[in-house]
């Protein structure tokens, strides 16, 4: 197999003029992770160009384009490049789309960015989305070259990025004796019938890494475990987005954030961006086309665009012609991420009011795509339940809805659209709460992570957890109010 070596300590900053080069190579080294070992003992600048195609001068690219850190200045990383070592992560998707499958990918890129030596094992081909279940055979053939890869390989620490698959990461432990640990998502988490393997694997990690305090809470009852036995690393924005988020004058710059004016001409349309295979009923788009359909003769501009494909589209585009609206609705099917782009700048709202359950398991367990939305200053609706209120905070960058209400979720657009005012209020708000997910940051988590597998450091004290309540007030009055980590 191909090698390239990258020295991620190497990499610089450049700002002017390099945001197509710098969103290229982000976007290139995502697609050739799976493809290569990073060791981190060659010129950045030449590996750069043999990973691109690329014949010019050195590209140098530094962290803080992509995001300046908002926290105090004592929390920033060491200068002291860590120790470099071999990190394996096992996902179950290979470069597809979705939430879930940006964080897998960019635990990898982080490790990279870190120094360590990365190999990243997918479960599917690259680009080819998950079915309903795996099979017997594909499950053991996974399990085998991944566990002859870790014996060749000799990882110092394995990282599942799926429950499914930690049952894999406890057989290289036994077999090599690198530590590792699981990241804990969302309702595959919550539905607590992940099989005995599963299970096993989940108590007997060296570490739990749940992506927002909801799922942590939901785990540690479920499993009888204290909630300092997890580490809460958050989702992430990915930075090519921020980069593009760029065009749009919504910039990763606190002091220039504080003087964007939200768009005055903004259409009068909502969105919701969302997979629609047969698990995106919970999402609650039909109940969002019901709200269109009630506030339609009060509203007569009023649009709803839908991001997204899958087999519950057909269900959805049934229930527009029964209430009558086709011509309000606009199913865009799966888009390109410029695309993309365009819509989350131009919505007046983001709307996806997921309702929560744990029997059966169903709900955001962080939820990306308000955040993806907030980095443009688009305020969210959302449903006052699971991982969303961490995302999107009530009265803040967005507001909080009863889930499966109907008059909830009308009264809550009904209050953007009615207050231009408070719609840009929240607007403005939204991009400080999506830049604590930003990737400088989750790379500190990720550093933390890896601390903790390979030098049994305690992760709080690399890089302390957050509370949503704290990073509210930090938005409210200054970077002042983020002062200690969550209960």
């Amino acid at each position: 197999m191909r090698q390239h070596h990258i020295d991620a300590g190497d990499l610089a900053i450049t700002r002017r003029g390099l945001t197509g080069k710098i969103a290229r190579i982000a976007l290139n080294l995502r697609a050739h992770l799976s493809d290569a070992i990073v060791t981190g003992d060659e010129d950045t600048a030449m590996a750069i160009r043999r990973i691109t195609g690329g014949t010019g001068a050195p590209v140098r690219v530094e962290q803080s384009h992509l995001v300046p850190d908002p926290r105090p200045a004592d929390s920033t990383m060491p200068a002291e490049e860590l120790r470099r070592g071999r990190v394996m992560v096992l996902s179950p998707d290979n470069c597809t789309f979705g939430g879930i499958q940006r964080y897998t990918w960019t635990w990898g890129e982080a490790a990279l960015d870190l120094g360590y030596s990365v190999r990243i094992a997918a479960l599917w081909k690259r680009g080819t989305v998950q079915g309903e279940g795996v099979s017997r055979v594909r499950a053991a053939w996974f399990t085998f070259k991944t566990v002859i890869t870790a014996l060749v390989r000799r990882p110092d620490a394995v990282i599942s990025a799926h429950l499914s698959l930690s049952p894999v990461a406890l057989i290289i432990r036994r077999l090599t004796g690198a530590p590792y640990a699981v990241t804990l998502h969302g309702n595959e988490a919550w539905r607590g019938e992940f099989g005995k393997r599963a299970e096993c694997a989940i108590r007997k990690a060296d570490l739990r890494i749940p992506v927002s305090h909801f799922t942590r809470d939901v785990l540690a009852e479920m499993l009888g475990f204290e909630p300092q036995r997890f580490y809460v690393t958050g989702g992430l924005l990915a930075p090519e987005l921020q980069l593009r988020a760029e065009k749009y004058r919504v910039t990763p710059s606190l002091e220039q954030m504080a003087d964007v004016p939200c768009n005055e001409q903004a259409p009068r349309y909502l969105l919701t961006v969302a997979r629609l295979d047969l698990n995106a009923p919970y999402k609650r788009h039909d109940l969002v086309l019901r709200a269109v359909a009630a506030l339609a003769s009060d509203y007569p501009e009023l649009t709803y665009h839908i991001v997204g494909d899958g087999p519950y589209r057909t269900d959805l585009e049934a229930l527009t012609a029964q209430l009558r609206i086709e011509d309000r609705v606009k199913f865009l099917g799966r888009i390109s991420e410029e695309a993309l782009a365009e819509e989350n700048a131009n919505a007046y709202a983001f709307v996806m009011p997921s309702r929560i359950s744990l029997k059966p398991s169903e709900g955001e367990g962080f939820g990306f795509v308000y955040l993806e939305a907030g980095i443009y200053g688009v305020p969210s609706i959302a449903a006052n339940g699971g991982g969303s209120t961490e995302t999107v905070l009530d009265s803040i960058t967005g507001l909080l809805v009863e889930p499966d209400s109907l008059e909830s979720l009308i009264a809550g657009i009904r209050a953007l659209l009615d207050d231009k005012a408070l719609r840009d209020q929240l607007g403005e708000m939204a991009p400080l709460r999506a830049i604590e997910f930003s990737y400088p940051i989750f790379r500190r988590k990720c550093r933390a992570v890896l601390l903790a597998l390979t030098e049994d450091q305690d992760p709080q004290s690399v890089e302390p957890e957050h509370d949503p309540r704290a990073i509210a007030q930090w938005i409210l009055t200054g970077p002042g109010g983020v002062t200690g980590a969550s209960a």
